[in-house]
This record gives C-alpha cells, sequence and structure tokens, in this order.
C-alpha cells in the first residue's frame, strides 16, 4: 500500500482507525508495520502514535526516492494469537 488518506472533513469518525485495524489482519505473517509521515503533520504522528506506532528514523524522501520531503518513520510491532 503506498498512501492511504482520510478526507479531512470526516477525520474524527474512527475511519481511520478502522482502516489500520483491517490492514493489521490483511497480512496475518508480518511481524511490523512501517509507515512514513511528514512530521510537520501534527495531528497525523498523535494519530499514529496512539495507535502504537513509534519513531524509527527519517527519510530525506517521503513515498519516493526523488520527493525531495522530509518524513518521519514510524513503526508497529505486530502481534497475533497462535
Amino acid at each position: 500500500l503506498h498512501q492511504l488518506y482520510v478526507d479531512p472533513d470526516l477525520t474524527g469518525q474512527g475511519i481511520g482507525r478502522d482502516l489500520f485495524a483491517e490492514l493489521e489482519t490483511c497480512f496475518p505473517a508480518a511481524k511490523r508495520m512501517r509507515l512514513e509521515v511528514e512530521p510537520k503533520n501534527e495531528g497525523a504522528v498523535r494519530f499514529y502514535s496512539g495507535l502504537g506506532f513509534h519513531e524509527v528514523g527519517f527519510t530525506k524522501n517521503c513515498g519516493s526516492d526523488e520527493s525531495g520531503i522530509p518524513a518521519m518513520i514510524m513503526e508497529k510491532e505486530l502481534s497475533f494469537p497462535g
């Protein structure tokens, strides 16, 4: 998955939380989930932190090798029963 957004007019309704909960079930063998977010997007950083993501690094090119957009790299460890 390359990009995922919720319409700003629809935030605060649990849509993003539900999307991430569903994504976690789609890849049962995955050990972690990783994402990139612009650090200046403080609301998104808070949202991801609330889902259990934590900062693991930075990149100078969010989304592609030549974007020139700096981003924080965040990860969440996944655990599934069994």
